[in-house]
């Protein structure tokens, strides 16, 4: 039954909550419906028509996706904690010496091995201690980390041979150098920020005896 707006009969197509309502000859379009369509026909108690005929195909819906599982978060990677240096392969004859424990000794010539600050992870604050060693000496330095700063003010390392001193700080590895008759190696840390320390090798030889002065021969006596 036709009428204004649908108000006596109607078809009604529902899918996905929207409706549609259908009266009179006119043929409802052809068109696809996604899920599910429910089709009702009303009609009241006064005039009706012949009613209608459809065909249908429905194809069974894709399941719906299940919304993808979150992954756990990936942890961040632990800080990683600098190596401790390895202690030098083990040289027969060789000293292996070390401020914190031999600090204030002085090694006779002739000697070899290893120097280092020797303290765990950093070497303390407010530390003056020293190391002497005789001879002709080479100091070759492998590993360096102590507080730069502007002139070495704060912390340093020095190396006193012959009357003179040379401070270094910082990172940089001091140069491999030969010292004559005796060289000192110290270290000095204020209160506050501290480095690794150092590792070098050493290699003294025994300083040639100093020649004694010749004895002055007797005048010759004059004829």
């Amino acid at each position: 039954e036709a009428s204004n707006n649908c108000q006596y009969d109607w078809v009604v197509v529902t899918s996905s909550g929207s409706s549609q309502k259908y009266c009179g000859s006119t043929l409802p379009p052809t068109a696809t419906y996604t899920g599910s369509v429910t089709v009702a026909l009303h009609s009241d108690e006064a005039v009706q028509g012949s009613g209608f005929d459809l065909e249908f195909t429905c194809r069974e819906a894709p399941p719906t996706p299940s919304p993808p599982t979150p992954s756990p978060p990936t942890p961040s990677p632990p800080t990683p904690t600098p190596p401790t240096p390895a202690p030098p392969t083990p040289v027969p004859g060789a000293e292996y010496l070390t401020l914190q424990n031999d600090g204030g000794r002085t090694v006779a010539g002739g000697a070899f091995g290893f120097l280092s600050d020797g303290y765990v992870s950093t070497y303390p604050a407010e530390t003056d201690v020293a190391v002497t060693l005789e001879g002709n000496c080479e100091l070759r330095w492998t590993s360096f980390d102590v507080e730069a700063s502007n002139n070495c003010q704060y912390d340093w390392v020095v190396v006193t041979s012959s009357g003179s001193s040379q401070k270094y700080c910082g990172s940089t590895l001091p140069p491999t150098a030969t010292y004559t008759g005796s060289v000192t190696v110290a270290l000095h840390s204020d209160e506050a920020v501290q480095g690794s320390g150092f590792d070098l090798e050493f290699t003294c030889r025994e300083a040639p005896p100093t020649p004694s002065p010749p004895t002055p021969s007797p005048p010759t006596p004059s004829p």
